[in-house]
């Protein structure tokens, strides 16, 4: 292949990788192994996908060919770590990059990382400094926690009557943001940007064993705020996250969940 269809390649992967990872994933498939940047492109992709253990070897890949001090090598591993839940890691790579070069996305992972240690305040100042440097002046809605409830009612009133159902039958806890205690992460691999998680005793069993949990959905409300631009787009992400959480409560594994197009 010459190299001016491996440049040609590597731009359309990037170009791709935002709104399609697999398509990203499909095109660098093509380049030759010994193409660093492939490596890159496919760690990112990797990472969007949810698939952070091989987003981990392709990092391990680029670092072998760029070095770890390459600043793009430096941005994946902020982001391999930040899903590994390694915050201090995380913070220290991202750190050594700049939003010069990274843009809006470098602050709102920086943000991130803040989030996860509770660090609010610093979090919003990072999310309006990405809000300033991006094209539609992104930043996540700011609801108090009595607003991000009517929005949860709201997403609730739109579901099947099956699904609403389940609903009122199920404990639903709100938080800022997850830990890896109540993902259990350690056993699930569940990252921190999870939107919703289901715990506890599915509906269809008549009683919680001794020592575990009624059904419980918890609710992680900044996850769900940074998917959304404005409240209407909130709604919707509560409510898709409900159908699929629900659909743990009903008795669906993620396959099941999967097959009702609930994912």
């Amino acid at each position: 292949m010459s190299e001016n269809k491996i440049e040609s390649e590597l731009d359309r992967a990037w170009d791709v990788l935002e709104v399609d990872p697999e398509e990203a994933l499909r095109i660098t498939d093509t380049l030759p192994l010994d193409v660093a940047e492939r490596h890159l492109v496919r760690g990112h992709a990797r990472l969007d996908l949810g698939e952070i253990e091989k987003g981990e070897a392709e990092l391990a890949q680029a670092t072998d060919a760029y070095g770890e001090d390459e600043a793009h090598v430096r941005f994946l591993r902020g982001r391999v770590r930040l899903l590994q839940w390694d915050t201090a890691a995380a913070r220290e790579a991202f750190e050594l990059v700049t939003a010069e070069v990274f843009g809006p996305e470098l602050l709102v992972f920086r943000a991130m990382v803040e989030e996860l240690e509770e660090n609010f305040e610093h979090a919003d100042e990072l999310y309006a400094e990405a809000g300033a440097l991006s094209e539609d002046g992104f930043a996540p809605p700011r609801l108090t926690p009595d607003g991000f409830r009517d929005c949860v009612a709201a997403a609730a009133d739109q579901l099947p009557p099956p699904f609403r159902e389940a609903f009122e039958r199920t404990a639903v806890i709100i938080d800022p943001m997850p830990t890896r205690s109540i993902l259990d992460a350690e056993n699930t691999g569940h990252p921190p940007d999870t939107l919703g998680v289901f715990v506890g005793t599915p509906l269809i069993e008549a009683e919680p064993p001794p020592g575990e949990l009624p059904a419980t959905i918890f609710l992680f409300q900044r996850n769900l705020e940074r998917f959304a631009l404005d409240r209407e787009e909130l709604i919707g992400e509560i409510q898709v996250t409900l159908y699929h959480e629900l659909g743990h409560a009903l008795g669906f594994d993620e396959d099941g969940v999967d097959e009702m197009g609930l994912a």
